[in-house]
């Protein structure tokens, strides 16, 4: 087995949420602390979660938990006021939308949900993009800035391609080294290799989750995302589980899975401290 003693986990989800969850806060951060984990990022695609993780920390010894804030139609969609206040109250990572975002909506067929899992919010609508006639909104710019200005990481979410790579883009301008591409194999944004080689410049960060893998979701499976990894190089990757719906194990478990299966399909085990540990702390504290 892997030492992976120290690691972050950088997308939690936990009760209270509208999907079935596995544990409530406290529950995960606990049992992520009892896994010597070194820090969690909460992630709820209804609300923000910065408040709820201040309060869970007191479960957590010496484990860090942060909050995080997706841009969902919950939040008033990509919405900049909803970001600055968020890191104000110390949330460490903005998600661009998930299940609000027009590429979910193509890839599943609707939004709010997914289909194994529900939330009771399923909807038929067109789905949020934040690009107009080709061009980033000004809205999703502003984000981006604010999240340079507070040192927080801003992830993708359910974006597609061509969003990803306008933002990829953006933070080059910007000079903002803190965005994460999220679950590129996952059905949205349902990247190939060749997309994320494109994507995965030195200011970029990709991240595989153990949700992908589960037999629920079943997006793609360890041997494609370990042959990503050997292919571009684990400096430009970060693992988290993406746990916590209730058919699954509990976070800090599915990681340990995770990794293990990885390293199974040949990836060295230095290669998990950079991924597992240096990555999550420069992404959180950097």
């Amino acid at each position: 087995m892997i030492d992976i003693d120290g690691a972050y986990d950088l997308h939690v989800h936990s009760a209270p949420d509208l999907f079935p969850r596995i544990a409530d806060d406290r529950q995960v951060v606990a049992d992520a602390a009892a896994h010597g984990f070194a820090g969690v990022v909460l992630k709820n695609h209804f609300e923000g979660t910065a408040s709820r993780a201040k309060l869970a920390a007191r479960e957590g010894g010496g484990l860090k938990v942060y909050g995080s804030l997706v841009l969902n139609r919950y939040v008033g969609g990509v919405n900049p006021y909803a970001v600055e206040a968020a890191l104000r109250l110390g949330a460490r990572i903005i998600w661009m939308p998930t299940l609000d975002a027009a590429c979910h909506r193509r890839a599943f067929g609707f939004g709010g949900g997914f289909a194994a899992q529900s939330s009771g919010l399923e909807t038929q609508s067109e789905g949020l993009s934040i690009l107009r006639e080709g061009r980033l909104i000004p809205e999703a710019r502003e984000v981006m800035a604010l999240a340079r200005q507070h040192g927080a990481a801003l992830a993708t979410g359910h974006l597609s391609f061509d969003e990803i790579a306008a933002l990829v883009a953006e933070a080059a301008g910007q000079g903002f080294r803190k965005l994460i591409l999220t679950h590129p194999y996952d059905k949205a944004p349902g990247l190939d290799l060749e997309q994320v080689r494109a994507l995965a410049m030195p200011h970029v960060r990709v991240e595989f989750v153990f949700c992908s893998i589960t037999p629920n979701w079943a997006f793609t499976d360890a041997a494609t995302i370990a042959h990503c990894i050997k292919t571009i190089g684990p400096a430009r990757f970060v693992i988290s589980s993406a746990g916590g719906q209730a058919h699954n194990p509990m976070p800090a478990e599915g990681y340990r899975r995770f990794v293990d299966l990885l390293h199974a399909e040949g990836i060295a085990g230095a290669d998990f401290r950079v991924m597992c540990r240096e990555n999550g702390d420069d992404l959180l504290h950097g």
